[in-house]
Formats: C-alpha cells, structure tokens, sequence
C-alpha cells in the first residue's frame, strides 16, 4: 500500500474550499526556516490572488490575512507583521511605507526622511529641476508620506525637504508654493 503524501499548499487549498478545518497541529513550530509558511503565502499571492506588486502594496493587510485563513501563521511566525510576512516570501522587494498601511507606530522622523530620500532618488530618480516642479502636498500623499508630513513636519513639506537637504532649496522655488510651506 503506497501513501501519497500531501503538499502544505494542498493542505491550505482544502482549508480554503472548507474540506479542513486548520492545519495539523504544531505545522508552523515544525517550520524551522518558515519554508512552509513562505510557500503558502507565496501560493495565496501567485495562484488564489494572481495579484502584482502593486496590487500586493495595495491590499496586503491584516484583515486580508484573516479573510484567507491565515491568521495562526500570521500570529506565530510573523508577530502579526503582514509587512514581516509578505518580506519573508519577497525579501527586499518592498519598502514598508509603500504598503497602504504602515505598521503601527511605524513612523519616525527618520524613517520619514528615509523614505523621502529613497523616493526622491531610487524610486523617481528625481533631478533638482524635477524636484521643484513635482514635489507638492499631493505628490507626499500619493507616496504614502501624508502622515509623517502632518506628525513630525505640521503639515509642511518645504520643513521636510529642508531637514532631508539643509539649505538647499529655498521655499518660493517649488512649483507648489503656498503660504503653508
């Protein structure tokens, strides 16, 4: 008699189509080098979601999580870090801020200018000129830097630019100017 062993990913799909209940007992402390875990999530994202990077920054999140039944491997192997979990099956391929929701008490003033730097140079490859004609309000919110703005810089983005290039710009330059700034 010969047994056909069943793959981790076989397992979640007969958790999803309800024909299982949960995983076997202890499947995630078994999971030393979280190789199962990676390969779920990978299999939810790839073949239950077919999403994209932007379509993953976009929704990947807690409740998601839950909805999909993932919420023990969430727990255990990730401290309840989508961000921790989705690194783990594409690691380095995302920046937390560029998810729609940051971790809690993600922000700090330095991961904030991290992250403008990082926008600025890698992500838009920004010239000086550039610079000054995009960088306004909507550009910060459209790259998910709205809260930072608002808690470390009331609201003004010539303060955060100032603190992440001293002295280099003056206020009147961009093409956003107003009062606020």
């Amino acid at each position: 008699m010969q047994i056909k062993a069943i793959t981790i990913e076989e397992i979640y799909q007969e958790i999803l189509d309800r024909k299982r209940n949960r995983f076997p007992r202890n499947t995630w402390n078994s999971d030393k080098n979280n190789d199962m875990a990676k390969r779920v999530t990978r299999y939810l994202v790839t073949n239950i979601l077919n999403w994209n990077e932007e379509q993953i920054k976009q929704y990947w999140n807690n409740a998601l999580i839950v909805k999909y039944r993932l919420q023990g491997l969430l727990k255990l192997k990730y401290e309840n870090s989508p961000y921790a979990m989705i690194n783990d099956v594409y690691p380095n391929r995302f920046k937390e801020w560029e998810f729609k929701m940051t971790p809690l008490n993600f922000w700090t003033k330095e991961k904030a200018l991290e992250a403008l730097r990082w926008t600025i140079e890698e992500k838009e490859k920004l010239t000086d000129n550039q610079l000054l004609q995009k960088y306004t309000m909507n550009w910060l919110k459209r790259h998910r830097l709205w809260t930072p703005l608002i808690r470390y810089w009331n609201g003004s983005p010539y303060a955060m630019i100032n603190d992440l290039y001293p002295n280099k710009y003056e206020k009147h330059s961009f093409r956003g100017y107003i009062n606020k700034y």
